[in-house]
């Protein structure tokens, strides 16, 4: 993301808010995960359902409901853990549409499952979902949520280039089940998603 570039734009801050007032003394308002009942008790608002609970590949969802070309940006990606030949990889990006920034995602992969498919290590810019798709046998967990306080460290890493960051962010994760092991994948929402078509 280029110095200076607005990818939280404030016209969407109130789409990144809950119903709930007590959200704060909730789980999600700490560094818990929740089921799907557990979210709907939140009351995050519909539109905001609709993309944490789609079931489908998200990147090709994201260039569908977006008139502007949709690109992956590989932010981080390292070894994790204890260095040496059983060690697990992360990867983190971020998906934008145009200049504006609209997931923010990490991906952990356990040493025995990049052992067996060390083409994870060679993604570079094409989305670990594409990849998945074109293997056989491959499953997805349900998904867990979480809502995201501003000081929390996953926070402050997908608001980084926001001028007006949103006063929470809403994230899901779930494993990706394959041949050899599991990945785990977690996707954090900025605002324009929730601008394009659910």
């Amino acid at each position: 993301m280029a110095p200076g570039i607005s990818n939280c734009p404030d016209t969407e801050r109130q789409d990144m808010t809950v119903s709930n007032p007590q959200i704060r003394s909730t789980p999600a308002g700490g560094t818990s995960w929740l089921d799907a009942e557990q979210l709907a008790q939140l009351n995050p608002g519909p539109g905001v359902m609709e993309w944490l609970t789609f079931e489908g590949l998200l990147t090709p969802r994201l260039r569908k409901n977006n008139t502007l070309p949709v690109s992956l940006e590989v932010l981080r990606e390292e070894p994790v853990g204890n260095t040496g030949k059983d060690t697990d990889w992360l990867r983190e990006v971020a998906l934008s549409a145009g200049d504006e920034r609209l997931v923010y995602a990490l991906s952990w992969f356990p040493a025995e499952v990049v052992t067996l498919h060390p083409w994870l290590q060679t993604l570079a810019e094409k989305p670990l979902g594409d990849a998945l798709s074109a293997l056989p046998d491959v499953s997805r967990s349900k998904f867990e949520f979480m809502a995201i306080q501003p000081g929390q460290p996953r926070y402050e890493r997908a608001v980084q280039g926001c001028s007006l960051p949103p006063p929470i962010l809403w994230a899901r994760r779930s494993r990706f089940h394959l041949q050899g092991g599991s990945v785990l994948v977690e996707e954090i929402f900025l605002p324009g998603v929730f601008r394009s078509r659910a």
